[in-house]
């Protein structure tokens, strides 16, 4: 896979498999079901994943951009080096406290569909911007594994299909909000 080297994907294929009733996971005939619980939860953990790589493009910015010189000085100093940390700052608090709020409302069993939509799209979007920023403030390191920006870059693509495509989504939402399926 081009990322989430710390994800294990394979297929298991079972026939003529006897599994003790204490041994079940949910429901006989409610596969889907219980699938769908825990897709729910490895959203939010995507989501909070997410979040979790942009801050660490942001260090490694703050820490580059301190420690390389041009012209004399850090090119931190430089007014758009500023801009685009002081961006990936106020993306990454706003939608951490968005994850941080459907973490809360899914403790307390409380539907949140649209706000779990809302920020696994917002957080992996984010995580892809952030990324893709870092490397282009590290110039050619941020393309080599002699940074962490790289792979951040890889694990956040991959963060915009796993656990629903930013588009199903979006669609989600609209569906919560209007009360329609959408016709696709």
């Amino acid at each position: 896979m081009v990322g989430d080297w710390a994800g294990d994907v394979s297929n298991l294929r079972f026939a003529d498999c006897r599994v003790p009733k204490e041994n079940l996971v949910g429901q006989i005939g409610r596969g889907l079901q219980n699938t769908l619980i825990g897709i729910d939860t490895a959203r939010l953990f995507i989501a909070a994943g997410c979040i979790g790589m942009a801050q660490s493009c942001l260090d490694a910015c703050i820490k580059y951009t301190k420690e390389l010189y041009q012209f004399g000085k850090p090119i931190a100093s430089f007014q758009l080096v500023q801009e685009a940390i002081a961006r990936m700052e106020a993306e990454i608090e706003a939608i951490r406290w968005q994850v941080y709020y459907v973490g809360e409302l899914k403790t307390k069993g409380v539907p949140h569909a649209k706000e779990l939509s809302s920020a696994k799209w917002l957080a992996s979007e984010l995580a892809v911007r952030a990324s893709a920023e870092a490397i282009r403030l590290h110039g050619a390191y941020g393309c080599t594994d002699d940074y962490p920006v790289e792979h951040h870059y890889r694990d956040a693509i991959l963060s915009t299909i796993l656990g629903g495509t930013t588009e199903m989504h979006k669609l989600t939402i609209g569906r919560e909000l209007l009360g329609i399926n959408a016709i696709v």
